[in-house]
């Protein structure tokens, strides 16, 4: 085995199966106990809700978007997605390699210039860890050095998928995305989680 591809697999190993063993055992306890549904060849579980609810109805209509629009990107969905899981994210977001696991936060406020808000906006999560997804396959792995210009291709795609639809102005724009260190992401998931405990709170 060359000595480059040895690097890239212990790196990948150690990054997404070793320091990422908790999502995954996550992600297997809700595989085996919550219901799901096959969409388009991915599975869609929700842990909150039988399957058929809310989060994969919009997910169906998110996929079904990709595909009319866009297939190229609908077909790097398929290939690099295998479960889509309604799970918290502190960014709307998270891409598990190790089972290929997109988690998706759905909690977004609605658009009332634009019923289908929610849709379009879960269609380019998709799309942006699928393409994260598709540069771990293509060998690239984000790191120091690169991870501003693997940050801004994992934007690019989801903002030319908006683009296509014809939306001209996106949450992905480059004015509008923040760059997030190590400890600024950290806090901002810290505030995530609180803010989540708080509303599921019943006693607020």
């Amino acid at each position: 085995m060359p000595r480059r591809r040895l690097s890239y697999y212990s790196r990948l190993i150690w990054r997404y199966y070793v320091l990422d063993l908790p999502p995954i055992i996550f992600e297997v306890i809700a595989f085996c106990l919550c219901p799901g549904k096959i969409v388009n060849g991915i599975r869609v579980v929700d842990p909150r809700q039988e399957a058929g609810g809310d989060f994969t109805h919009t997910v169906e209509s998110a996929l079904s978007l990709i595909a009319r629009f866009d297939p190229t990107r609908f077909n790097r969905v398929r290939k690099e997605i295998r479960t889509i899981l309604h799970g918290p994210a502190p960014l709307g977001s998270t891409y598990g390699r190790a089972q290929r696991v997109c988690s998706v936060d759905m909690r977004y406020r609605s658009d009332a210039d634009d019923p289908e808000f929610i849709t379009k906006m879960v269609a380019s999560l998709l799309v942006h860890e699928a393409t994260y997804g598709h540069l771990l396959s293509r060998g690239i792995l984000p790191n120091k050095r690169n991870w501003l210009r693997f940050g801004e291709l994992c934007c690019k795609e989801p903002r030319r998928f908006l683009n296509r639809i014809g939306m001209t102005r996106t949450p992905w724009d480059s004015d509008r995305l923040e760059t997030f260190t190590g400890v600024s992401f950290s806090r901002l998931a810290i505030k995530y989680i609180r803010s989540a405990i708080d509303k599921d709170d019943p006693r607020l």
